[in-house]
């Protein structure tokens, strides 16, 4: 479940993929997939520190929440996370 099939295929919204991993992060050590719609959500695994996170707003492009340059409290979150290990 957590092999990633289709690296960089740029895949769009109706593409008909059920669930995409991503590799974020400095040493792309994070696995997560982001979604939006009527909300902005965020999952992520750090499979060798068996470190998740998740997180779920109400409101949408928020790019806080999210991998991102700007996502302050992804990174926050993130950070937190790697020191509660």
């Amino acid at each position: 479940m957590l092999d990633v099939k289709y690296p960089n295929a740029g895949l769009a919204f109706d593409s008909g993929v059920g669930l995409m991993w991503r590799a974020y992060g400095t040493n792309k050590d994070w696995l997560g997939h982001t979604g939006g719609g009527f909300i902005s959500a965020s999952a992520d695994v750090n499979i060798q520190q068996k470190t998740g996170v998740i997180i779920l707003t109400n409101g949408r492009g928020k790019l806080a929440v999210m991998p991102h340059p700007n996502g302050t409290i992804y990174h926050k979150l993130h950070t937190i996370a790697m020191q509660n290990n």
